[in-house]
């Protein structure tokens, strides 16, 4: 008999929820979608390297307007100077020549011979 009592109040002393619990906890974790923005919501380093990009055009455009930078119209030829010199660079090399065997016949031999040719040298 004790058992069984023991049953009853355990059941009747069970915490119950409020009603609206359920649909409070829903609205917390869940809420309602904003309404949308005609523009869409961009991740910032999409925005930030946007942002760059039409700040650097911008620049690029001033200089261009003022007549100097990467877009101005001179007339004035640029050329570039180089510091390249021809050095006459002496080598032995391997030269093959055509030799007769002890037979008589011909064949291709190598010597060694000093070499010298005119090579570009830019520093």
């Amino acid at each position: 008999m004790d058992r069984d009592l023991v049953e009853v109040l355990l059941r009747n002393s069970r915490p119950e929820l409020r009603a609206d619990f359920h649909e409070e906890l829903e609205e917390k974790l869940f809420p309602a979608p904003r309404p949308s923005r005609w523009i869409p919501r961009l991740p910032r380093p999409v925005v930030v390297a946007a942002a760059t990009t039409a700040a650097i055009a911008a620049g690029v455009l001033g200089l261009s307007l003022t007549g100097s930078g990467p877009l101005s119209g001179s007339d004035a030829g640029v050329e570039a100077t180089t510091n390249c010199k021809f050095v006459t660079v002496t080598k032995r090399e391997r030269v093959p020549y055509l030799a007769r065997s002890a037979a008589g016949e011909p064949r291709i031999a190598y010597r060694y011979e000093q070499r010298r040719r005119q090579v570009k040298r830019c520093p």
